[in-house]
């Protein structure tokens, strides 16, 4: 069975949140009630980071720049729909706004203008039993969609599996960012699995 849950924040009064809210659940009623919590910073941040518990996670992710086509949608969810109810979480979060003021090149960090959303497949289980069935279910919905999308990704959302993990993180800034590693760490002591490498800057593809 396929569910969708819209969460969201804001920093107005709760009648103006629900006066913005209104048109959208006109247009379509939710299957249950709205809920509205006012909450502090931090104790916003702990509700939406989630909690602190031992488990195993995954997850990939992949950047929308022009909005899904029909057969886009339809391939996610039909690969949605043969996962397990509570296989796979797919997190849309929206982009736009001052994330946009931003020129692309002023940070590491280039998906700015231009970004409708990032989808993130995530899943998370406790057994290790469990590891083999979760790997290969994300690992099914995320390929139905490689034909759809543009090959960026939420560094973030460290994927060792992308073939090109610097394109996709850093994209066009990836020159600079070398240029940086090879002045700062050229013997490249600071370093993990998909960290900048101070030895190669291949041309932007996505």
């Amino acid at each position: 069975m396929i569910t969708m849950r819209c969460i969201g924040q804001s920093v107005g009064t709760e009648s103006e949140l629900r006066g913005e809210l209104r048109p959208l659940t006109t247009l379509q009623a939710p299957s249950s009630a709205l809920t509205v919590r006012s909450l502090g910073f931090l104790d916003a941040v702990k509700h939406f980071a989630g909690p602190l518990e031992y488990e195993s996670i995954l997850m990939k992710s992949d950047y929308v720049l022009t909005p899904l086509s029909a057969a886009a949608i339809a391939d996610l969810m039909a690969a949605v729909a043969l996962v397990p109810a509570g296989g796979i979480v797919l997190l849309c979060d929206s982009y736009g706004g001052k994330i946009a003021d931003v020129a692309a090149d002023a940070t590491a960090f280039p998906r700015r203008a231009g970004t409708q959303y990032c989808i993130q497949y995530f899943s998370s289980w406790t057994r290790a039993g469990d590891t083999a069935a979760h790997l290969a279910q994300v690992a099914k919905v995320y390929a139905a969609m490689r034909s759809h999308m543009p090959g960026a990704a939420y560094v973030n959302y460290c994927d060792l599996d992308l073939p090109d993990y610097a394109i996709a993180y850093w994209g066009g800034n990836l020159p600079r960012l070398v240029a940086v590693k090879q002045h700062y760490d050229p013997d490249n002591l600071f370093r993990h699995a998909q960290s900048v490498q101070p030895n190669l800057a291949p041309e932007p593809s996505a």
